[in-house]
């Protein structure tokens, strides 16, 4: 029996509710020939509309709760994160699983991963580096906060050790929930584990130094917890993910977009629509790399599962509805 858990949008706050089995397993293939081409991108999956699909049951969405899932450029490695409950508390694993020769891998631990909390995973938009939040040890002199954003780089078909993403990202409270955009600019949450505020930030990237965080403005930082936020490569919109207040009853999340200009202006953010905010409570929603699907973790609707990751078309972000102020 596996217990399921609740996925709160910051992994110290995981509390188990339910019990559920496995998920089911994938189809084996029966053609002698094996598949190619792009019928095997995204785990040989049915390209989803305007209505969520569980992605790749059995094979990324089963037993525990799936954070996220983000996938590398070219379709055929997919990254995961997972939550399960174990003697004394919780562990939270990034996974990976790649396809070759028309058949795609049994996931398994990342090499930078399996050790310590590591979640909320984030790609560069030219698969050079993954993101992370992590409690991995931290060299006291950068941090003494918690959890801190760390990185791997790609080396040929695989990852560096992991690295801490330095001061000023680190170092001032508890940081997470990394996106970035091409040019390097990186969007992340600081959070307020005392009193529980959240807030979404910015950091330029120049001459290959961060510079020192910007807040996003209210028209972004529309909730009281603000997090989970993926940035265009482009940096034309953000989505992200923002709630009232403090705790799990009777604090409703959402799914937001807001949109940038030229002159680094923000739109007000507008609530996305029922694909994303109907039910099940949505949580780190990612865009593939060719802009087609947008993924993001959310509870079984009817109960029968934990948290999987679900998928649909991007055309879903079109369909939202103007928020009315703050709401904080």
């Amino acid at each position: 029996m596996v217990t399921r858990l609740t996925l709160r949008l910051v992994p110290w706050t995981f509390l188990a509710v339910a019990t559920s089995g496995c998920g089911s397993q994938p189809s084996p293939e029966t053609d002698d020939e094996a598949p190619s081409g792009d019928e095997m991108l995204y785990a040989g999956q049915t390209p989803p509309g305007l209505t969520p699909t569980v992605f790749a049951p059995g094979l990324v969405s089963g037993p525990g709760d799936q954070g996220n899932a983000v996938v590398y450029p070219g379709g055929r490695e997919i990254y995961f994160w997972e939550v399960e409950k174990q003697a004394g508390g919780v562990t939270a694993t990034i996974r990976m699983s790649h396809e070759e020769n028309g058949t795609w891998s049994a996931p398994v631990v990342a090499p930078f991963s399996g050790t310590y909390m590591d979640a909320y995973i984030a790609l560069h938009p030219d698969g050079s580096r993954l993101y992370f939040q992590s409690n991995r040890p931290i060299d006291p002199a950068e941090s003494t906060s918690e959890y801190n954003l760390w990185y791997v780089e790609r080396e040929g078909d695989g990852w560096s050790e992991a690295r801490s993403m330095g001061r000023p990202i680190n170092g001032g409270v508890d940081t997470g929930g990394a996106s970035v955009t091409r040019d390097g600019t990186l969007y992340f949450t600081l959070m307020d584990l005392k009193g529980g505020a959240q807030n979404l930030y910015r950091s330029s990237y120049v001459g290959g130094t961060y510079q020192e965080p910007e807040l996003l403005p209210a028209e972004v930082n529309v909730g009281f917890q603000n997090c989970d936020s993926y940035v265009a490569p482009d940096e034309s919109y953000l989505v992200f993910t923002a709630f009232p207040r403090v705790g799990h009853e009777g604090n409703p999340g959402a799914a937001y977009i807001a949109f940038r200009d030229s002159a680094g202006r923000w739109s007000p953010a507008r609530r996305l629509g029922p694909a994303f905010n109907a039910e099940g409570q949505p949580s780190a929603l990612t865009i593939s790399p060719d802009g087609g699907y947008a993924f993001f973790a959310r509870q079984d609707p009817e109960g029968r599962n934990g948290r999987d990751v679900y998928w649909v078309s991007t055309k879903a972000l079109t369909d939202t509805t103007a928020t009315e102020g703050s709401t904080r």
